[in-house]
């Protein structure tokens, strides 16, 4: 975990198959009252910690198989991107089972490589899915609404989008992990603009997070191991890192938010 201006804080868990413990954590998220959740794939759950990294609890065995992006909603639901069912599960903040959607295929209410949510001001629910090239939305119960995005290279367009984040306009960040930039989008799917580093280019942008308090962008670049931090302008054509952040952090996938924490 570290501050939003790189200052490194503490450590969540470690190695292992016992509580508390992590064997692939990747992604992180924070619950309204500040708790941290770690989804994690190899242990098929959610593992909860304190705002200081004590353990708290873990839940979801029963539902998942292999967890990927993680999300606590404005309402303290939890949702869990299910990569390996392709399904996206809702939990109580006490980690409670709600209920689930999706199924593996091409139809509107399934998924082939789903990998990160997020949710609007509407409660409306994102989900990327990294094989069919698109962004797919929902109500706040599951149900089907509309997609957008298609496989290609020019701007709009999207090759294997990963990670997913709302300001509070409702713009959405979307890395889009094959074309090496973070692209933009309203909450309808039509295109605002490209972010991306002339002079230091993504090499695989994942995890990404928006700070409201200082309307920064935080972007995990795997293939650079880093973080890249952004002051988007979006009236702007071009966009340059602010700084660079938090050098040498080898493959972070998810990225948190008030602190910024890294699942790695």
């Amino acid at each position: 975990v570290f501050t939003t201006q790189a200052q490194f804080l503490f450590r969540i868990g470690e190695y292992g198959y016992h509580p508390g413990q992590l064997m692939r954590p990747m992604d992180v998220a924070e619950t309204i009252n500040g708790n941290y959740l770690v989804s994690d794939f190899e242990l098929h759950c959610v593992t909860v910690y304190s705002p200081t990294g004590t353990y708290i609890s873990r839940f979801g065995q029963r539902y998942l198989s292999g967890p990927k992006g993680i999300i606590a909603d404005r309402n303290g639901r939890i949702l869990v991107v299910d990569q390996k069912s392709c399904m996206l599960c809702i939990f109580k903040p006490t980690g409670k089972f709600i209920n689930r959607f999706g199924a593996r295929g091409s139809g509107d209410n399934q998924f082939t490589n789903p990998f990160s949510v997020a949710v609007n001001s509407q409660d409306e629910i994102y989900v990327s899915d990294y094989a069919q090239h698109a962004i797919k939305v929902f109500d706040q119960n599951g149900l089907y609404l509309f997609r957008f995005g298609e496989h290609g290279m020019e701007p709009g367009m999207l090759h294997a989008p990963t990670g997913l984040a709302f300001d509070k306009q409702d713009n959405l960040f979307v890395s889009d992990w094959g074309n090496n930039r973070v692209q933009v989008f309203d909450a309808l799917g039509n295109f605002q603009r490209v972010i991306s580093s002339a002079f230091e280019p993504f090499n695989g942008p994942q995890g990404l997070t928006f700070h409201t308090p200082t309307q920064r962008l935080f972007v995990t670049d795997p293939g650079n191991y880093c973080v890249k931090v952004f002051q988007p302008q979006l009236n702007a054509k071009s966009e340059k890192p602010e700084e660079k952040a938090m050098e040498n952090v080898n493959e972070q996938c998810g990225v948190g938010s008030e602190h910024l924490s890294l699942a790695q």
